[in-house]
């Protein structure tokens, strides 16, 4: 199993946990609004949708490609994939049979 792959998933999980982390940074930092009597600062909780959506994009994509990685790496199981595809006879001898002739 090629395990080396799986760097890649790793990255887009460790993409997806700082965009995470802005998204929780930004919830409680609080707000701050100019309005045409100043620069108004509230304790209002307001969660950024931007690094949200970014987070979630991420972490779905790093399950995508690790699900692909492992289904394409792992190992043969007769009772999910079948029994192994028999010999399909097209007519070619082996050079084995053409030398001893």
């Amino acid at each position: 199993m090629n395990a080396g792959l799986y760097i890649i998933p790793l990255g887009l999980l460790a993409a997806s946990a700082y965009s995470f982390y802005k998204v929780y940074v930004g919830y409680n930092s609080g707000t701050t609004q100019q309005t045409t009597t100043g620069i108004v600062e509230t304790d209002g909780k307001v969660i950024p949708k931007g690094p949200l959506f970014f987070g979630v994009m991420l972490l779905l994509a790093a399950i995508a490609i690790s699900l692909a990685i492992y289904s394409e790496n792992r190992p043969y199981d007769p009772k999910k994939d079948g029994p192994l595809p028999t010999k399909v006879e097209d007519g070619r001898v082996p050079a084995e049979e053409l030398l001893n002739k």
